[in-house]
């Protein structure tokens, strides 16, 4: 254990490298997408769970989670090896449009109405938990949801201009 003064990232400069190339890679997504700014903390950790499992040339051109289970592996763990390669069939364009399941439909509630109603929220992709749960952005309900019953639509993209959204922007959101 070293001790390292206040405010001087020299000594870190490893933990520091790796907040910047984070930095640059949710700037981009989040640029490249036309997000709102107040979804920062979604977007920053959408380009840590890409990050980790993209290859690096470092790595002999592979992801930090191959490198993990193989160390695991390795170190008396029960990995199996068909988990060395992420998998990346969940993956999406970041911010294209999806329509997530609303709840009424999921819990089969009030059966007659919703025969009418509309059956999906209209949002946007906006980050990864696992193989098979995605978090939207809903902009008409102004929250992050969490959800594994969606479909994505990755030609289109938020666009601000025309986008129906809340008068005022978040200070912070909910995630549900």
């Amino acid at each position: 254990f070293r001790r390292v003064l206040f405010r001087s990232p020299e000594p870190n400069g490893r933990a520091e490298r790796s907040g910047g190339v984070l930095r640059s890679k949710a700037l981009a997504m989040q640029l490249s997408a036309n997000l709102p700014a107040e979804l920062w903390p979604e977007t920053w950790q959408a380009a840590a769970y890409l990050h980790n499992r993209s290859p690096r040339e470092a790595n002999l051109w592979k992801s930090p989670l191959e490198k993990f289970t193989k160390w695991l592996r390795n170190n008396g763990r029960d990995v199996s090896e068909l988990q060395d390669k992420p998998d990346l069939s969940n993956l999406y364009a970041y911010g294209c449009r999806a329509y997530p399941l609303k709840e009424s439909i999921q819990k089969d509630i009030d059966r007659v109405a919703r025969r009418t109603s509309p059956r999906t929220y209209l949002g946007y992709l906006v980050g990864y938990e696992g193989s098979n749960v995605y978090h939207i952005w809903v902009p008409s309900k102004a929250t992050v949801i969490r959800t594994r019953d969606v479909e994505f639509n990755e030609d289109e993209f938020f666009d601000p201009d025309t986008e129906q959204r809340p008068e005022e922007p978040l200070e912070a959101f909910q995630l549900e």
